[in-house]
C-alpha cells in the first residue's frame, strides 16, 4: 500500500457521506460515499488492470453505490465500475466534492479496460445463450393454446 492510500485511509476510513437531496437540486442526484475497505465493490484482481491502464499503482479506498473509488501513488483519484474507469480529481478532498456536488457531466467513467484474451469466447457464448433463450421464448409462444 502506498503513502497516498495510507494517508486517506488513516484520516477518513469509516466515514460515510450522504450527498444532497435530488429534490432540492435537479442536476444533482443522491450520493452515498463510504470510505474504507467495506465499501470496495470489486475483488482485488481488476485493480492490477486499472493500475496498468492508468500508469500508476491504484489502491481502492472506498465506494459510491456501485463505483469503487481508487487513489494513485501521486494522490490522483479515479473511479471504476465493471471495467469502466475515469479520472475524478487531483486530490481526495477535491474528489469528494466532485462526487457529491458536481453534475454528472463534469466527470464520468469515460474509459474502458481492454478486453481480456477470452473476450471473443465470452461474447460468442453470450450470443449463443441469447439465441437459445429467444428460441425457447418463440417455442413457448407458438406452443400455447389459443
Amino acid at each position: 500500500m502506498h503513502a497516498a492510500a495510507k494517508a486517506v485511509l488513516s484520516e477518513f476510513s469509516g466515514l460515510t457521506i450522504d450527498g444532497p437531496d435530488p429534490a432540492l437540486e435537479t442536476h444533482r442526484r443522491q450520493r452515498h460515499l463510504v470510505i474504507g475497505a467495506e465499501a470496495i465493490m470489486e475483488g482485488p484482481g481488476p485493480y492490477c488492470d486499472y493500475s496498468e491502464a492508468i500508469g500508476e499503482a491504484m489502491i481502492p479506498v472506498g465506494g459510491e453505490f456501485h463505483m469503487t473509488v481508487m487513489i494513485g501513488e501521486r494522490g490522483t483519484v479515479w473511479g471504476a465500475y465493471s471495467g469502466a474507469y475515469g479520472f475524478i480529481a487531483d486530490s481526495f478532498v477535491s474528489a469528494v466534492g466532485r462526487i457529491l456536488l458536481a453534475p454528472p457531466s463534469e466527470w464520468s467513467l469515460d474509459r474502458r479496460l481492454p478486453p481480456g484474451p477470452d473476450a471473443e469466447e465470452r461474447i460468442r457464448r453470450r450470443q449463443l445463450e441469447d439465441e437459445r433463450h429467444q428460441a425457447g421464448g418463440w417455442r413457448r409462444f407458438w406452443g400455447r393454446r389459443m
